[in-house]
Order: structure tokens, then sequence, then C-alpha cells
């Protein structure tokens, strides 16, 4: 089999699938470009870094398909041009069977679409993380027949890491017994998205800076989390205005911050929606924002919306004063329908839906 990723998110989604199929006996053949390398390192997982340029993916995909001859490939979905998307539309046209894997409820479009149309680069099979996924999909005229819900493998590890020593965590932190410790998680909205929000990091920054500033001391210690693609230095120059214990941190494993916090603040990553699965109530500010709220966390009540300074600062103090981490974990694992099991099912599908014959051909057939 051969297994590719390109961005964080597609890798830390394939990376358990890996494991799952290497426990099985199954031979994988694991492949990183970008930051899927930083992703496939964390967790351990064997694989060949690849740096590719845009103009030669087409060519570097099909050397890697004709030289691993795989029965199936598994890819992650990243959006803009990957090998990834190189090495699906190539299978799909040589008849090799392709398994996708779906990391996050957005950009649907420009995961799969490509110079003919919307299923330019779509999948024979496509897992997805639940029925909510399943449904835009739909509405965006995927094909039924080609979605499986398996759930998201990146959130099967939560579980168990929910029980690691919270306390020893925010020890090693420097946060003092009694300290409220807020996580930001940032992300590159400006970059990606323009003004088309409404809203960018530094908005939404600034609003949580100055709502813990206006808090009696001693003030909640704040730490800031870069994107792993954003630069660090507009946010440092923001949070100078900071009148408490702040610090930016780039080497610190994310789930060791989601674990360690009291609350995580943050617009629309899977950072928060992760938090909440660890029992750490999350907040997502959206300031001014433009068009329907479709971050999957609010949606699915996992998070807590939070539209303008006074909404962040009412559900900060809410949060300090009353939570239940128990609780919350638990509502999120229900609502995402997290059971530690998405891995698995995602490595039955590849097991045994598409089993090679090489016995008359020195060309692989494919049977489903």
């Amino acid at each position: 089999m051969l297994a590719i990723a390109h961005q964080i998110g597609a890798a830390r989604a394939v990376g358990p699938v890996i494991e799952a199929l290497r426990r099985r006996g199954e031979n994988v053949i694991a492949i990183a470009s970008d930051l899927a390398v930083t992703a496939f390192e964390e967790q351990c997982i064997q694989f060949f870094a690849m740096n590719v340029r845009p103009e030669s993916a087409a060519q570097l995909a099909a050397e890697q398909l004709d030289q691993s001859r795989p029965a199936v490939v598994l890819s992650g979905t990243s959006a803009g041009v990957t090998l990834e998307k190189a090495v699906v539309a190539a299978a799909n046209r040589g008849g090799i069977p392709t398994i996708g894997i779906l990391d996050h409820w957005s950009n649907y479009s420009s995961r799969f679409e490509g110079p003919s149309g919307i299923r330019h680069y779509f999948p024979a099979l496509l897992a997805v993380m639940d029925e909510t996924a399943r449904r835009d999909l739909l509405a965006l005229h995927y094909p039924a027949d080609a979605i499986a819900v398996t759930g998201h493998p990146a959130f099967d590890a939560l579980i168990s890491f929910a029980k690691e020593d919270r306390v020893a965590m925010r020890r090693r932190l420097g946060v003092s017994h009694g300290e409220k410790l807020v996580i930001f998680a940032s992300e590159p909205q400006r970059r990606d998205h323009g003004s088309s929000l409404g809203y960018d990091e530094m908005d939404a920054l600034k609003i949580l800076l100055d709502v813990l500033s206006d808090m009696p001391k001693p003030r909640p210690r704040l730490i800031i989390k870069p994107h792993p693609t954003e630069s660090p230095t507009d946010l440092q120059l923001l949070a100078r205005a900071y009148c408490g214990v702040w610090s930016v941190v780039t080497d610190v494993h994310p789930r060791t911050l989601m674990l360690a916090a009291d609350v995580v603040v943050g617009m629309t990553s899977l950072f928060l929606v992760e938090a909440a699965l660890l029992g750490t109530p999350a907040v997502s500010v959206q300031p001014n924002l433009v068009g329907e709220d479709r971050f999957i966390g609010n949606r699915l009540g996992v998070t807590h919306a939070a539209g303008s300074r006074e909404s962040c600062r009412s559900r900060l103090l809410e949060l300090f004063s009353n939570h239940d981490r128990e609780r919350t974990a638990a509502t999120a694992r229900r609502a995402l329908g997290v059971d530690g099991g998405a891995a698995e099912r995602v490595a039955k599908l590849l097991s045994t839906r598409m089993q090679p014959d090489y016995s008359h051909s020195n060309s692989p057939i494919w049977s489903v």
C-alpha cells in the first residue's frame, strides 16, 4: 500500500491509519511532503520525505506509482497543489483503488476540485469524520456511494491522552497552583481569507487581551500557540500590551497545551475541538463574522461561540468559575462520535475492499 500526506492536518489523520495497517502486518510505504513531515515525525512513523515543486508533482506521482505498484492508495485531502492530489489523479486514471481521509469540516471544494470539475481529485472512496461532513459533501453534489463515515482517526488517541498527568504538564509550563492558564490557538485567517470573514487572528487576539487585562490580579497566564504555518512576530507585538504573564510557544506538543489549559481560545481551528475532547472548554472568537458560522465546534455545540468582546468576557468568567472537565469531554465525544476506533475502521476498508491479483500480468489487476 502507498500512503501519502501533505498538510499537517492530513498527516495527523493518515498517520494512525498507517500504524493500524502495519499492526495488521500490511506493507505500507508512507510518503510525506511539506508539514506532513513534522506530523509523521511526531507520531514516530517511518516514512520517506519528499520536497515537491508544483510543476513536478504529476511526474513524481507517476514515478511513485510505477515504482511501488501499490494495491491501494491512502491519501490525505489537503487543499492546494499537492503530491497527494497528483497521486490520487494518477491512481484513478490507472485503475488503482484510492481511499482518502477528510480531516476537517471546511474547504471541501479546494480539496477535490480540478480542471475536470469538483470530482477531479476525488478518491474512489472518501472516509469522513461524521454525518455532518457527509451531509456537507452531499449538499455540494459529491457522490453518496463514495463516502463512508468512519470517525476521525486523529481523535482516537485523545481518549487515552486525557488520562495523562495534567498537573505535571502545568508545572512544566510554569503554571503555579491556583493560577489560570489560557491558550490562544492562532491560525492565519488574514493570509488565507483576507478580509472576507470580517475578522482575522489579530482581531481575535486583541479581544482576548482586552478581556484578560480587565480581570483582577492575579490575571490568567496566557500562552499563544501560533499555527505551524504562520509567523509569531505580529502576535508577539500585539501581546506586549498584556499586563499579565504571557509567552509564545512553538516547541510544546499541542495536546500538552490543550490538556494543561483551563480554557482554550481560538477561532475555527480543530485545536479547539480537540481541547474539548480532552475536557478543556474552548471559546471560538469570531468578531464581526460575515455570513453563517460554519465552524464545526459551534455547529455541534462542542465549543462556545463569542462574537464580541462582551460575549468573550462572559464566556471566560463563566468557564473559570464553573466547569466540569469530564462533562465537557463526554459531550464532545458524544457529539463527534469519538470512540477510539476510527483508524481501525479505515484500515479495514483498505484491507478488505481491494484485493490485488498479480498472477497473470506484469501490471496489477484489481478486484473490489
